[in-house]
């Protein structure tokens, strides 16, 4: 196969996951109320999951689907590497929302966060009806979503505050914004605004 063949295949794997949008404090300027708001999906063990779960916690949210092959797969070794970083805090959390709710179901969605050693008390994989999933990434997490195609989605995190606040927003693909996201996190963990 060709090189030029091979970027054919590729490019549109990649796309579906990538979205060119403002990240960080430009988003949360442009936003009026930033704060999520209501939500209840299901979580991966069968149990209800909603806002008032979260009151008191710091979290990180982001949009993933158990079927993609491209930026999913570091999103979530990214969200492993963060329960890790922040094992020892009662009050941190992360929250990854399926795009692909017809096929990832509850069960699906336990099965995919064994496969990253994933604390089913601390990291949350959520389902739901798409129109709910779309509602609360788009209105409430603030995240782009492309209504025709809804598994292309947002390769950002947004980090919440205990308050349900959208503190920041961190673009997975770089590096120096990881390191950013984590200084972030701990500052709210430690009750201080970054």
């Amino acid at each position: 196969m060709t090189r030029t063949a091979l970027l054919v295949l590729v490019v549109p794997l990649l796309a579906a996951c990538a979205e060119d949008q403002p990240i960080g404090k430009a988003r949360i300027e442009e936003a009026a109320d930033v704060r999520v708001g209501a939500f209840n999906f299901l979580e991966r063990a069968g149990r209800p999951l909603s806002d008032k779960d979260m009151k008191g916690k710091v979290w990180v949210a982001s949009l993933i689907f158990t079927r993609c092959t491209t930026t999913c797969i570091p999103m979530c070794g990214e969200m492993a590497d963060l329960q890790e970083d922040f094992a020892e805090d009662p009050d941190f959390r992360i929250v990854a929302i399926t795009v692909d709710p017809a096929y990832d179901t509850a069960e699906v969605l336990d099965k995919f966060g064994k496969s990253y050693d994933a604390d089913p008390e601390r990291w949350y994989f959520l389902t739901g009806k798409i129109e709910d999933i779309r509602k609360f990434a788009v209105e409430g997490l603030r995240l782009p979503w492309k209504a025709e195609d809804p598994i292309t989605h947002s390769i950002d995190f947004a980090v919440v505050d205990r308050d349900g606040k959208i503190r920041d927003y961190f673009r997975q693909t770089r590096p120096e914004e990881m390191k950013r996201m984590r200084a972030v996190i701990r500052e709210l963990l430690a009750g201080k605004a970054p």
